[in-house]
């Protein structure tokens, strides 16, 4: 893979009304990218899990493999916190009804075997696999369904908006399970492909209600842990996931190691076979060392400023104006090696329904930006605070601090955790915030974002249009009125300015030049399922 140069400058969309067809895709383009001189592949170029398991039986392979990642993580529960590492954990141990497939941009069976809607698109059927059983041997029925969305329903940390919409799940027989819906909802199988829909056991919450999230469908089951540090995984030998392929990995352990230099050195000397995220600069470096491998693929997280809607910057105009200040490219250049592509609009890459021929495009405009400071409540500047997290935000902040101060805002920088950021947002003392977010392939992903009240609009934005648009978008299933209904939305967002998209990054990989069998995915939720490694 160190020899590919690829982009991704197009992605198809299918979007599933009915089983698994049923074509709903207009063709919508992410943009030029810059590479930086580096090389950047297309997702469905990387490997592609069990699909690219090859065991000889001549070599030898570790029994167990080492992942390291930087973010931190404070649960292993799928329906109460989802990140980057948290969701490669998920994969290993949960499955999903649906699952999207990046290689092959399409959205797939999982646990259910197909799906259904009636005209009205809200009533859903969905017929389950009878082959599955958890990790504690209980076999998986649509009474599980059943309970795993009355669990996300009861849990404010759970897909709330998706799980305002259902009015009601049923069991109508032993595998197959109905979905009541309030509205009509298109997208319906590919937001329960989200790890937040990850299947519960009842028989397990039953016996241990406070550990029965423990229990998956998944390959792997949860070992030895220590929240915060890492997880190990170990192999569940009877599980379905071995119906096709068997692989000679036993064991896997997740760690946490936020500093970036040594998460490589741990790779290159085989302490470790794979780190998350690796300094672009360096790449020269790997790709004369034999013994190591590594991809940079276009990922499509979208990173943003989201402006409070409370407070301060309550106020439009002075919103704008941090907008039209900013210089995403800028940011890239000064954080990321320069690899990446800015923002055309806030919506995904490949997002379906994506629109960007604004009047006035995103990106630096000084007199622009200085004009609606003038109109604002604040003509002569003012004070701000730019709260982050993590490891890759407070550089940006850096930049964003030195571009704002050419208006005359000046900024504070904020660095907290996660739960530190939570404090701040219920608090309503946000101001600017530096974060990012998974964009997904279909066009309800970004409901969550926009919904007052739900936890992932740390903007606090609040606008009964935008709102009506989203649900007109979902219910409809002509291309034509789709599209244009997230037009209008997308432009609305675009004038209030509660979020400033800035880039869309890329995800790289270190690894074990032995190493393959993982799916290295753009949402950078990687799968490991059926990882192996030569010794």
């Amino acid at each position: 893979m160190k020899k590919t140069l690829a982009l991704i400058l197009a992605v198809v969309m299918t979007m599933a009304l009915v089983a698994c067809g049923g074509s709903k895709t207009p063709t919508t383009s992410a943009g030029d990218s810059s590479s930086g001189g580096l090389k950047v592949e297309d997702p469905s170029s990387t490997n592609t899990g069990k699909e690219d398991v090859k065991v000889d039986e001549t070599k030898k392979y570790k029994e167990e493999i080492t992942l390291l990642y930087a973010q931190t993580f404070n649960t292993l529960d799928p329906q109460v916190s989802s990140n980057g590492i948290q969701d490669t954990m998920y994969f290993l141990v949960y499955n999903t009804l649906t699952n999207w497939d990046y290689g092959k941009q399409e959205l797939q069976p999982e646990l259910a075997k197909s799906w259904s809607a009636n005209a009205a698109g809200n009533e859903w059927t969905f017929e389950l696999r009878d082959d599955v059983t958890f990790s504690n041997g209980e076999k998986f029925t649509a009474d599980d369904v059943v309970f795993t969305i009355e669990r996300n329903k009861s849990m404010s940390t759970g897909d709330t908006a998706t799980c305002k919409m259902i009015d009601k799940v049923e069991a109508t027989g032993e595998y197959t399970v109905v979905i009541t819906l309030n509205k009509s909802n298109v997208d319906l199988p590919y937001t329960l492909g989200l790890n937040k829909w990850s299947m519960m056991n009842r028989d397990a919450f039953n016996k241990d209600a406070e550990n029965g999230y423990m229990i998956g469908t998944g390959g792997w089951s949860y070992g030895a842990y220590e929240l915060g540090v890492q997880v190990e995984f170990n192999k569940v030998e009877n599980s379905w996931m071995w119906n096709d392929v068997k692989t000679p990995t036993k064991k896997i352990t997740i760690a946490l190691n936020s500093e970036t230099s040594a998460r490589s050195v741990a790779v290159q000397t085989g302490e470790a076979q794979y780190c998350h995220q690796f300094t672009y600069a360096d790449a020269n470096l790997y790709d004369k060392d034999p013994n190591v491998d590594y991809s940079i693929i276009a990922a499509e997280t979208i990173y943003y400023l989201g402006l409070s809607s409370d407070g301060v910057l309550a106020d439009i105009n002075l919103r704008n104006a941090i907008g039209y200040a900013v210089d995403p490219q800028e940011m890239l250049d000064m954080c990321f090696e320069g690899v990446g592509d800015t923002c055309k609009s806030f919506w995904g890459p490949a997002q379906y329904g994506l629109y960007t021929d604004y009047d006035t495009p995103y990106g630096q405009n000084l007199e622009l930006a200085k004009e609606y400071l003038a109109k604002s409540g604040y003509p002569n500047g003012v004070n701000l605070t730019i709260t982050t997290v993590g490891n890759e935000f407070p550089a940006i902040a850096d930049v964003l601090q030195y571009q704002l101060a050419k208006i005359g805002i000046n900024c504070t920088i904020n660095i907290t955790d996660s739960p530190g950021l939570a404090e701040i947002i219920s608090s309503g003392k946000l101001e600017i915030l530096i974060y990012n977010k998974s964009c997904g392939s279909w066009g309800d992903q970004f409901r969550t974002i926009l919904t007052y009240g739900n936890n992932t609009n740390r903007a606090h934005y609040k606008n009964e249009r935008v709102m009506e648009l989203l649900d007109l978008a979902l219910a409809e299933t002509d291309d034509a009125k789709r599209l244009a209904f997230y037009k209008e939305m997308q432009e609305i967002v675009h004038a209030e300015m509660p979020y400033v998209p800035l880039f869309y990054g890329t995800v790289g990989g270190l690894y074990d030049a032995g190493m393959s069998g993982m799916k290295l995915e753009p949402s950078q939720k990687h799968d490991f399922t059926y990882v192996i490694c030569e010794e």
